[in-house]
C-alpha cells in the first residue's frame, strides 16, 4: 500500500515545490 501511494507523494513534493519557485520568482 505504501509503494503504491509513494510515486503520488513524490509527484505532489514536486509540484509543491515547483510552486514554491514560482512564487518566489513572482516575489523576486
Amino acid at each position: 500500500m505504501i509503494t503504491q501511494i509513494q510515486p503520488t507523494i513524490q509527484r505532489f513534493a514536486r509540484m509543491l515545490a515547483s510552486v514554491l519557485q514560482l512564487e518566489v520568482e513572482i516575489v523576486d
